[in-house]
């Protein structure tokens, strides 16, 4: 279950004075972490360059390798913040409901994660965004701005069609697709509002994305992945005679994101995204997904597979759960539908693994060294024993 927070409606300039006047020692002086036992840790290039993991780092056994930060706030509060909104496509006014956790014993300033969930019907209430996984980076000392995604009704999102020049003889797709990267956009605007009320609070130069399903198309988006919304037909709908152009793919990339999480993302032909999708992505980005994440009678999970060996060399990680628990909705947080195949405990196991890994590939963007080294080694592979597959370019 994930932390339950009081509801506080606190306005952020509040939240934010609020903080300990500290100097962020990260960097230099942050030595509680545990490390899987290698004390000579790597501060260089965080990239392999091989296909496999280094193993000649290891010195642990069993969930002893798994990555442990070192911190844990345990004051973390949360704010609703109801204030966000940006005109659409269409004219409209779009609200962008957002729940923001911190802990105010953090040093100053402190790294941004934003978090898009999943679902194509959208959701109108943050605190139900990505909850199982903001305590876990506000715990580690990140703050944490979750998203609300609201869904249209159907009339309003053939509007968008139209206006995307959709054919409306086609079915069109973009209910999870359009949607998702715009309201990040305005979510950093004011991110950057919040950082320019408040200097010294908020650290722009590490500024994360961790997106699940059509949160996950949205960050690989942010980073620099590519849509043909044209071709973005529904889930599960097949049209052998459509014409996809790589003419009619979109960048919607914002450099204001400097890495990505995308948790059981959409590969190639899917939700409008091409083969040629992903080579333009230019940022770090760890993708995760399992043996059970979706429908395989629409081509799921296989399809999201598909998407790390499209993407270039250089800060991209691949996590995969080879478990039937490993479903959909695991890599939300969520073990309800895991618990299905496997126990409780077995699938609280699969979490640690799936979110402790998010958080070692945050922490080493924001250059933590012992986070670098896990990530060139098998040590989620070893706490798994073997049941979590880890590669990376």
């Amino acid at each position: 279950m994930p932390t339950e927070y009081p509801r506080a409606g606190v306005p952020l300039l509040f939240l934010l004075t609020t903080f300990a006047c500290t100097t962020d020692s990260r960097d230099t002086a942050d030595t509680a972490p545990a490390d899987t036992g290698d004390t000579a840790a790597d501060t260089g290039d965080t990239a392999d360059t091989g296909d496999t993991a280094d193993t000649s780092a290891l010195d642990c056994e069993g969930a002893d390798c798994l990555y442990a930060s070192g911190r844990e706030y345990t004051d973390v509060d949360v704010s609703v913040v109801d204030t966000v909104h940006y005109t659409d496509i269409l004219g409209d006014e779009r609200a962008v409901p957002l729940a923001v956790y911190r802990s105010s014993s953090a040093p100053r300033p402190l790294p941004v994660v934003l978090l898009s969930h999943g679902g194509a019907g959208g959701k109108t209430d943050p605190m139900n965004s990505m909850e199982h996984w903001a305590p876990v980076f506000a715990a580690a000392g990140y703050v944490v701005v979750a998203v609300a995604h609201a869904g249209r009704e159907e009339d309003n999102y053939a509007d968008v069609c139209t206006s995307l020049g959709v054919d409306p003889e086609i079915p069109c797709g973009i209910k999870i697709g359009w949607d998702r990267p715009h309201d990040v956009a305005a979510a950093l605007d004011w991110v950057d509002s919040v950082a320019a009320e408040q200097p010294g609070a908020l650290d722009l130069d590490h500024v994360f994305l961790v997106g699940h399903s059509a949160g996950a198309g949205g960050a690989l988006m942010i980073a620099g992945a590519t849509r043909n919304y044209r071709c973005a037909l529904p889930i599960g709908f097949v049209d052998d005679d459509q014409d996809c152009q790589e003419a009619d793919l979109v960048s919607l990339a914002d450099p204001r994101v400097h890495a990505v999480v995308a948790m059981s993302p959409q590969g190639p032909d899917n939700d409008g995204f091409m083969e040629s999708s992903f080579s333009t992505v230019d940022r770090p980005v760890l993708i995760g997904t399992g043996l059970a994440d979706g429908d395989e009678s629409v081509g799921e999970p296989a399809n999201r597979r598909l998407v790390y060996p499209l993407l270039p060399a250089g800060d991209k990680y691949e996590l995969y759960v080879d478990d039937r628990g490993a479903t959909h909705t695991l890599f939300e947080g969520d073990v309800a539908a895991c618990e299905g195949f496997d126990g409780a405990d077995r699938c609280a196991e699969m979490e640690r693994w799936i979110q402790t890994t998010a958080l070692a590939f945050l922490d080493a963007q924001a250059g933590r060294a012992v986070a670098q080294t896990w990530l060139t080694t098998d040590s989620i592979v070893v706490a798994s024993a073997g049941d979590a597959e880890w590669q990376h370019k």
